[in-house]
């Protein structure tokens, strides 16, 4: 599996593995419990996790997965904080990841998902890679 079939739904923190396909939905894994549920389409907003993309200033976006590399390789020196700390910690963090980060746009709960994300994807070793990204910029060129 890779990060290109961890998707978000709609109401839900968590990030999901996508098992199959149906024409009214799609039937995902939590990460975090292990648990499978058919999740439809109708109902729930689903998005992959390679097409969220973080606000920064002038309107530029910067990609969830590139977000994800910075984080892994500042790791070492800078520790990632709980998706339970306060707010001006999880944003003092994210400045310092991305530091044109658009704190107006980016919300309070991003950050938390952010966080969140990062350490369920490492933990089942998702995190996306430096050629991934190359190769998904090449493919949408």
């Amino acid at each position: 599996m890779s990060f290109s079939q961890v998707v978000s739904v709609s109401g839900s923190s968590s990030v999901f593995k996508l098992v199959s396909t149906k024409s009214n939905g799609i039937i995902v894994t939590n990460l975090e419990d292990d648990k499978s549920t058919f999740i439809s389409s109708r109902t729930q907003q689903i998005t992959v996790l390679e097409n969220i993309a973080i606000y920064r200033h002038h309107d530029e976006t910067a990609p969830l997965a590139e977000v994800f590399i910075k984080m892994e390789e500042l790791e070492s020196g800078l520790p990632v904080p709980s998706h339970k700390e306060s707010h001006d910690v999880l944003k003092s963090y994210a400045t310092k990841i991305l530091p044109d980060i658009d704190t107006v746009r980016v919300h309070y709960s991003d950050l938390k998902k952010l966080v969140k994300w990062y350490s369920i994807l490492k933990k089942h070793s998702l995190l996306p890679k430096q050629e991934d990204l190359s190769a998904t910029k090449e493919t949408n060129s």
